[in-house]
Protein backbone atom coordinates (compact mmCIF):
# COMPACT_ATOMS: atom_id res chain seq x y z
CA UNK A 1 0.00 0.00 0.00
CA UNK A 2 1.46 3.42 -1.14
CA UNK A 3 1.41 6.16 1.41
CA UNK A 4 -0.83 9.28 1.09
CA UNK A 5 1.04 12.99 -0.48
CA UNK A 6 1.78 14.99 2.42
CA UNK A 7 3.63 18.32 1.38
CA UNK A 8 4.69 19.31 4.87
CA UNK A 9 6.88 16.59 5.08
CA UNK A 10 8.65 17.27 1.76
CA UNK A 11 11.97 19.63 1.73
CA UNK A 12 9.91 22.69 0.01
CA UNK A 13 7.79 23.29 2.70
CA UNK A 14 10.79 22.74 5.16
CA UNK A 15 13.44 25.03 3.64
CA UNK A 16 10.65 27.85 3.52
CA UNK A 17 9.77 27.31 7.28
CA UNK A 18 13.69 27.43 8.34
CA UNK A 19 14.04 30.35 5.98
CA UNK A 20 11.27 32.11 8.08
CA UNK A 21 12.43 30.89 11.48
CA UNK A 22 13.37 34.59 13.58
CA UNK A 23 14.46 32.75 16.62
CA UNK A 24 17.99 32.43 17.96
CA UNK A 25 19.61 35.24 15.90
CA UNK A 26 22.31 37.02 18.39
CA UNK A 27 25.47 34.63 16.35
CA UNK A 28 24.10 35.60 13.07
CA UNK A 29 23.92 39.21 14.35
CA UNK A 30 27.10 39.28 15.04
CA UNK A 31 28.48 37.37 11.73
CA UNK A 32 26.20 40.35 10.25
CA UNK A 33 28.30 42.96 11.63
CA UNK A 34 31.61 41.46 10.11
CA UNK A 35 29.90 40.98 6.74
CA UNK A 36 28.19 45.11 7.07
CA UNK A 37 29.55 46.60 9.29
CA UNK A 38 27.18 49.66 8.42
CA UNK A 39 24.48 47.43 10.23
CA UNK A 40 25.74 48.00 14.09
CA UNK A 41 23.70 51.21 13.15
CA UNK A 42 21.01 50.01 11.77
CA UNK A 43 17.25 49.90 13.33
CA UNK A 44 16.94 46.67 15.65
CA UNK A 45 14.04 45.11 13.30
CA UNK A 46 17.03 45.53 10.19
CA UNK A 47 19.46 44.07 12.05
CA UNK A 48 17.33 40.92 12.75
CA UNK A 49 16.27 41.13 9.14
CA UNK A 50 19.98 41.02 8.16
CA UNK A 51 20.86 38.54 10.86
CA UNK A 52 18.25 35.78 9.10
CA UNK A 53 19.51 37.20 5.55
CA UNK A 54 22.82 36.00 7.07
CA UNK A 55 22.43 33.07 8.06
CA UNK A 56 20.01 31.95 4.98
CA UNK A 57 22.50 32.56 2.49
CA UNK A 58 25.69 31.40 3.97
CA UNK A 59 23.74 27.85 5.98
CA UNK A 60 20.42 27.17 4.73
CA UNK A 61 20.63 27.54 0.97
CA UNK A 62 24.23 24.75 0.93
CA UNK A 63 20.97 22.23 2.57
CA UNK A 64 17.76 20.45 1.08
CA UNK A 65 19.60 19.09 -1.83
CA UNK A 66 16.39 17.41 -3.08
CA UNK A 67 15.67 20.97 -4.66
CA UNK A 68 17.47 22.38 -7.00
CA UNK A 69 19.90 25.14 -5.99
CA UNK A 70 17.77 27.46 -8.89
CA UNK A 71 14.90 26.92 -6.76
CA UNK A 72 16.21 27.15 -3.62
CA UNK A 73 17.61 30.57 -5.04
CA UNK A 74 14.04 31.53 -5.56
CA UNK A 75 12.32 30.74 -2.46
CA UNK A 76 15.37 33.09 -0.48
CA UNK A 77 14.59 35.94 -2.96
CA UNK A 78 10.46 35.13 -2.63
CA UNK A 79 11.16 35.31 1.51
CA UNK A 80 13.55 38.43 1.41
CA UNK A 81 10.21 40.48 -1.01
CA UNK A 82 7.96 39.44 1.34
CA UNK A 83 9.63 40.34 4.24
CA UNK A 84 10.35 43.56 2.82
CA UNK A 85 6.54 44.29 2.34
CA UNK A 86 5.94 43.17 5.73
CA UNK A 87 8.52 45.39 7.72
CA UNK A 88 7.94 48.06 5.44
CA UNK A 89 3.52 47.50 6.23
CA UNK A 90 4.80 46.97 10.19
CA UNK A 91 7.18 50.39 9.99
CA UNK A 92 4.40 51.93 7.83
CA UNK A 93 6.82 52.83 5.00
CA UNK A 94 5.43 54.45 2.24
CA UNK A 95 8.49 54.82 -0.26
CA UNK A 96 8.73 52.61 -3.32
CA UNK A 97 13.21 52.76 -2.66
CA UNK A 98 13.58 52.86 0.95
CA UNK A 99 15.77 52.17 3.03
CA UNK A 100 14.38 48.48 3.91
CA UNK A 101 15.21 47.81 0.20
CA UNK A 102 18.74 49.69 0.40
CA UNK A 103 19.98 47.84 3.05
CA UNK A 104 18.96 44.19 1.90
CA UNK A 105 21.15 45.10 -1.09
CA UNK A 106 24.13 46.11 0.58
CA UNK A 107 23.83 43.22 2.79
CA UNK A 108 23.29 40.78 -0.15
CA UNK A 109 25.81 42.37 -1.98
CA UNK A 110 28.49 41.86 0.77
CA UNK A 111 27.45 38.47 1.09
CA UNK A 112 28.21 37.73 -2.73
CA UNK A 113 31.31 38.68 -2.52
CA UNK A 114 32.11 37.19 0.89
CA UNK A 115 30.63 34.45 0.96
CA UNK A 116 30.17 33.11 -3.04
CA UNK A 117 27.82 33.68 -5.28
CA UNK A 118 25.53 30.99 -4.47
CA UNK A 119 22.50 32.95 -5.58
CA UNK A 120 21.92 36.45 -7.41
CA UNK A 121 18.98 39.11 -5.93
CA UNK A 122 16.00 39.42 -7.83
CA UNK A 123 14.96 43.06 -8.47
CA UNK A 124 11.46 42.20 -10.08
CA UNK A 125 9.10 44.86 -8.64
CA UNK A 126 6.25 42.01 -8.17
CA UNK A 127 3.57 43.14 -5.46
CA UNK A 128 2.90 40.90 -1.86
CA UNK A 129 0.17 38.98 -3.94
CA UNK A 130 2.22 38.20 -7.02
CA UNK A 131 5.12 37.46 -5.08
CA UNK A 132 2.91 34.88 -3.18
CA UNK A 133 1.32 33.61 -6.55
CA UNK A 134 4.75 33.00 -7.52
CA UNK A 135 5.54 31.20 -4.38
CA UNK A 136 2.65 28.67 -4.69
CA UNK A 137 3.59 27.48 -8.28
CA UNK A 138 7.05 27.34 -6.89
CA UNK A 139 5.99 24.73 -4.25
CA UNK A 140 4.25 22.66 -6.70
CA UNK A 141 6.84 22.53 -9.63
CA UNK A 142 9.41 21.89 -6.61
CA UNK A 143 7.16 19.49 -5.18
CA UNK A 144 5.86 17.75 -8.38
CA UNK A 145 9.49 17.16 -8.97
CA UNK A 146 10.53 15.41 -5.50
CA UNK A 147 7.60 13.35 -6.42
CA UNK A 148 8.88 11.99 -9.53
CA UNK A 149 11.62 10.83 -8.23
CA UNK A 150 9.79 8.71 -5.80
CA UNK A 151 6.57 6.69 -7.91
CA UNK A 152 7.83 3.58 -5.77
CA UNK A 153 6.59 5.61 -2.55
CA UNK A 154 3.17 7.03 -4.48
CA UNK A 155 1.10 5.06 -6.56
CA UNK A 156 -0.11 6.96 -10.17
CA UNK A 157 -3.18 7.07 -8.63
CA UNK A 158 -2.67 9.65 -5.39
CA UNK A 159 -0.14 11.66 -8.19
CA UNK A 160 -2.24 12.14 -10.73
CA UNK A 161 -5.08 13.18 -8.08
CA UNK A 162 -2.59 15.36 -6.28
CA UNK A 163 -1.75 16.91 -9.46
CA UNK A 164 -5.79 17.16 -10.66
CA UNK A 165 -5.86 19.38 -7.32
CA UNK A 166 -3.20 21.57 -7.45
CA UNK A 167 -3.77 22.17 -11.23
CA UNK A 168 -7.74 23.34 -9.66
CA UNK A 169 -6.03 25.47 -7.45
CA UNK A 170 -3.89 27.33 -9.49
CA UNK A 171 -6.45 27.43 -12.63
CA UNK A 172 -10.00 27.46 -11.04
CA UNK A 173 -13.34 28.72 -13.04
CA UNK A 174 -12.87 32.34 -12.05
CA UNK A 175 -8.75 32.21 -13.44
CA UNK A 176 -9.02 34.91 -15.74
CA UNK A 177 -10.00 37.25 -13.34
CA UNK A 178 -7.38 35.71 -10.72
CA UNK A 179 -4.78 36.39 -13.12
CA UNK A 180 -5.87 39.69 -15.21
CA UNK A 181 -3.76 42.38 -13.58
CA UNK A 182 -0.75 39.94 -14.18
CA UNK A 183 -1.74 39.70 -17.55
CA UNK A 184 -2.04 43.14 -18.20
CA UNK A 185 0.94 44.24 -16.34
CA UNK A 186 3.72 41.85 -17.53
CA UNK A 187 5.23 39.92 -20.48
CA UNK A 188 5.42 36.42 -20.21
CA UNK A 189 9.13 36.01 -19.84
CA UNK A 190 8.78 38.78 -17.03
CA UNK A 191 6.14 37.43 -15.06
CA UNK A 192 5.98 36.12 -11.53
CA UNK A 193 3.86 32.87 -13.24
CA UNK A 194 6.77 31.97 -14.96
CA UNK A 195 9.58 30.35 -13.37
CA UNK A 196 10.60 27.94 -16.04
CA UNK A 197 9.95 26.21 -19.11
CA UNK A 198 8.22 23.42 -17.10
CA UNK A 199 7.00 25.55 -14.44
CA UNK A 200 4.40 28.07 -15.80
CA UNK A 201 1.38 29.04 -15.74
CA UNK A 202 1.64 30.28 -19.69
CA UNK A 203 2.38 26.51 -20.56
CA UNK A 204 -0.23 24.55 -18.84
CA UNK A 205 0.89 21.07 -20.02
CA UNK A 206 4.14 21.25 -19.67
CA UNK A 207 3.71 22.40 -16.20
CA UNK A 208 1.23 19.85 -15.04
CA UNK A 209 2.06 16.13 -15.84
CA UNK A 210 0.26 12.98 -15.78
CA UNK A 211 1.70 10.19 -14.14
CA UNK A 212 1.73 6.86 -16.11
CA UNK A 213 0.04 5.86 -19.11
CA UNK A 214 -4.14 5.33 -19.19
CA UNK A 215 -5.13 8.98 -19.30
CA UNK A 216 -8.84 8.60 -17.47
CA UNK A 217 -8.14 11.20 -14.41
CA UNK A 218 -10.86 13.83 -15.46
CA UNK A 219 -8.91 17.30 -15.25
CA UNK A 220 -6.61 16.25 -18.28
CA UNK A 221 -9.47 16.26 -20.79
CA UNK A 222 -10.59 20.37 -19.53
CA UNK A 223 -6.56 21.71 -19.59
CA UNK A 224 -6.27 25.35 -21.04
CA UNK A 225 -3.06 25.31 -22.85
CA UNK A 226 -2.16 28.96 -21.12
CA UNK A 227 -3.53 31.90 -19.13
CA UNK A 228 -2.70 34.27 -21.99
CA UNK A 229 -5.36 32.42 -23.59
CA UNK A 230 -7.18 35.27 -21.19
CA UNK A 231 -6.18 38.01 -23.23
CA UNK A 232 -8.74 36.33 -26.31
CA UNK A 233 -11.75 37.26 -24.43
CA UNK A 234 -10.30 41.01 -22.99
CA UNK A 235 -13.31 42.31 -24.42
CA UNK A 236 -15.48 40.04 -22.44
CA UNK A 237 -16.76 39.86 -18.86
CA UNK A 238 -14.27 38.40 -16.75
CA UNK A 239 -16.64 37.24 -14.78
CA UNK A 240 -17.33 34.29 -16.84
CA UNK A 241 -14.37 32.16 -17.96
CA UNK A 242 -13.76 31.77 -21.52
CA UNK A 243 -13.99 28.63 -23.17
CA UNK A 244 -10.65 26.84 -22.56
CA UNK A 245 -8.73 25.40 -25.26
CA UNK A 246 -8.73 21.35 -25.03
CA UNK A 247 -6.53 19.09 -25.11
CA UNK A 248 -6.67 15.19 -25.11
CA UNK A 249 -2.91 14.02 -24.88
CA UNK A 250 0.35 14.85 -23.07
CA UNK A 251 1.38 16.68 -27.07
CA UNK A 252 1.59 20.78 -26.19
CA UNK A 253 1.43 20.64 -30.38
CA UNK A 254 -2.08 18.88 -30.21
CA UNK A 255 -5.17 21.08 -31.15
CA UNK A 256 -9.36 20.91 -31.91
CA UNK A 257 -8.07 21.57 -35.84
CA UNK A 258 -5.74 18.86 -35.86
CA UNK A 259 -7.64 16.09 -34.36
CA UNK A 260 -10.54 17.16 -36.75
CA UNK A 261 -7.94 16.69 -39.85
CA UNK A 262 -6.88 13.86 -38.52
CA UNK A 263 -9.96 11.83 -38.21
CA UNK A 264 -11.13 12.83 -41.74
CA UNK A 265 -8.50 11.61 -43.05
CA UNK A 266 -8.79 8.49 -41.20
CA UNK A 267 -12.71 8.51 -41.96
CA UNK A 268 -11.75 8.14 -45.56
CA UNK A 269 -8.68 5.88 -45.84
CA UNK A 270 -10.92 3.28 -43.99
CA UNK A 271 -13.55 3.57 -45.97
CA UNK A 272 -11.62 2.99 -49.03
CA UNK A 273 -10.02 0.15 -47.71
CA UNK A 274 -13.12 -1.18 -46.64
CA UNK A 275 -14.90 -0.96 -49.72
CA UNK A 276 -11.78 -2.84 -51.35
CA UNK A 277 -12.42 -5.42 -48.94
CA UNK A 278 -15.82 -6.07 -49.18
CA UNK A 279 -15.20 -5.82 -53.33
CA UNK A 280 -12.48 -8.73 -52.94
CA UNK A 281 -13.75 -11.21 -50.59
CA UNK A 282 -17.35 -11.24 -49.76
CA UNK A 283 -20.37 -12.03 -51.83
CA UNK A 284 -21.34 -8.83 -52.22
CA UNK A 285 -18.17 -8.32 -54.21
CA UNK A 286 -19.16 -11.07 -56.16
CA UNK A 287 -22.23 -9.77 -57.24
CA UNK A 288 -21.19 -6.49 -58.12
CA UNK A 289 -18.59 -7.88 -60.17
CA UNK A 290 -21.08 -10.29 -61.95
CA UNK A 291 -23.53 -8.24 -62.92
CA UNK A 292 -22.92 -4.89 -62.98
CA UNK A 293 -19.18 -4.60 -64.00
CA UNK A 294 -19.66 -7.19 -66.88
CA UNK A 295 -22.72 -5.70 -67.58
CA UNK A 296 -20.47 -2.50 -68.08
CA UNK A 297 -17.55 -4.35 -70.05
CA UNK A 298 -20.00 -5.89 -72.27
CA UNK A 299 -21.69 -2.32 -72.82
CA UNK A 300 -18.63 -0.96 -73.51
CA UNK A 301 -17.23 -3.77 -75.83
CA UNK A 302 -20.45 -3.49 -78.12
CA UNK A 303 -19.98 0.53 -78.34
CA UNK A 304 -16.41 -0.57 -79.50
CA UNK A 305 -18.13 -2.74 -82.09
CA UNK A 306 -20.45 -0.30 -83.11
CA UNK A 307 -18.19 2.46 -83.74
CA UNK A 308 -15.92 -0.35 -85.71
CA UNK A 309 -18.96 -0.96 -87.88
CA UNK A 310 -19.70 2.52 -88.60
CA UNK A 311 -16.62 3.53 -89.46
CA UNK A 312 -16.41 0.68 -91.91
CA UNK A 313 -20.17 1.57 -93.18
CA UNK A 314 -18.64 5.26 -93.67
CA UNK A 315 -15.74 4.10 -96.10
CA UNK A 316 -17.83 1.68 -98.27
CA UNK A 317 -20.04 4.75 -98.40
CA UNK A 318 -17.24 6.73 -99.65
CA UNK A 319 -16.16 4.22 -102.57
CA UNK A 320 -19.34 3.95 -104.01
CA UNK A 321 -19.74 7.78 -103.92
CA UNK A 322 -16.91 7.87 -105.81
CA UNK A 323 -17.95 5.61 -108.34
CA UNK A 324 -21.21 7.28 -108.99
CA UNK A 325 -18.97 10.70 -110.31
CA UNK A 326 -17.48 8.71 -112.83
CA UNK A 327 -19.11 7.70 -115.73
CA UNK A 328 -18.19 6.11 -119.21
CA UNK A 329 -20.18 6.70 -122.22
CA UNK A 330 -19.95 6.57 -126.58
CA UNK A 331 -20.19 9.71 -128.18
CA UNK A 332 -21.04 9.42 -131.97
CA UNK A 333 -18.19 11.12 -134.06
Amino acid sequence: MTEDINVKLLQPYLFYEALKNDQDLTEWIKELNKIYYQSVSAEEYLKNFGAQLVRNYTELLKGYTEISPANRCIYLNCWTNLEINRHKSEQQINDFYSKVEIFVENVWENLKEKKGEHCNRDKSPFTKEHVNKRKGLLDFCTNRDILRKSKDVYSYEKLNDWVSKMYKKHVHDNYCKTYEDILIIYNENDSPLKIADNCTLYDIHATFPYFGFSKIISFWEHRIRSISNCKKYEKASFDVPPYPEVLDSDDVSSSPILIKITITAFTIVSIFFFGLILYKFSPFGFWLHKNIINKYKIGVDNEEEKNILSKETLYLNFLNSGKSDHHISYHPV
